[in-house]
Formats: structure tokens, sequence, C-alpha cells
């Protein structure tokens, strides 16, 4: 999925994608990646210091590339109730995300497993604040 995201100020330290569905098969995705641009081609400026998920992956790695929040990523549970899975990173400092991606694990263009995506972000890890929202997005 690509997908601007109006700017809203400076920007919190966390951000998530959240599955807002309740799911019939196993969430998983591969190489989610946070951008500072609206065209997904610039990092956010501060380091990826964290990264968040629940509930426990059945499936978690990262690392290279560095950029990328998580290379692979696959929910504890197959299925899961709505609001009950999420993942995403904790910056240095605060940043502003315009734009994700991420892709299914076979690089193919189908569903990861979530109808229904919403991105959050927080100053805390504790109270989340809806910034947008996806029905059916496809990734890439």
């Amino acid at each position: 999925v690509v997908a601007p995201i109006p700017s809203k100020g400076q920007g919190p330290k966390w951000w998530r994608l959240r599955c807002n569905a309740s799911t019939v098969e196993r969430w998983h995705l591969c190489n989610l990646r946070f951008y500072a641009d609206p065209g997904c081609s610039h990092a956010p400026h501060q380091q990826m210091v964290g990264r968040v998920s629940s509930p426990t992956p059945a499936v978690v790695s990262y690392g290279w590339p560095i950029e990328a929040v998580f290379t692979e990523w696959a929910a504890g549970c197959e299925t899961c109730g709505r609001g009950e899975t999420f993942l995403g990173a904790e910056f240095a400092a605060p940043v502003v995300i315009h734009c994700i991606r991420y892709f299914d694990c076979a690089g193919q263009l189908q569903s990861t497993g979530c109808s229904n995506l919403l991105l959050e972000r927080s100053d805390d890890n504790v109270v989340w604040n809806f910034v947008a929202e996806w029905i059916s997005p496809l990734p890439g």
C-alpha cells in the first residue's frame, strides 16, 4: 500500500499499523517501511530505536534493510479479534510519517490478511491517536 498521510505538525515518537478487523487468517506482511515524505522515498530523519507488536508475533524479523520497521512479521493469532494486532516503531525523537509501504511475503499484490488498517501515533506508547484508515488495502 502506498499511503500519503496529511501532516499533523511535528509528530510523535511512536507510530503503528493496527488491524481494525477480525481476521480469519493470520495477518502476515513483509518489508514494512515508514516514510517522511508523500512520495515514499525518504526515511524519517530520526533513528528507529524500538519496535512494537502485539500479540506476541508468530514470525518476526528485522535488521536488513535497516530502514524496514519489520522485514517479516506475522501475528501470533490466526483468528484475531478486531484491533487486537498491531506493529510499529519508536523513533529517537518526534517524526511525521507521510507514507507507508509494505508487501505480502510472496512478493505478490494480494491481501496480507487484514481488511481494515489504521495508522496511529503516540507520544508515550500508551495513548494512541488515529491518523488514517484504509479499507481492503493491497500491498505495494
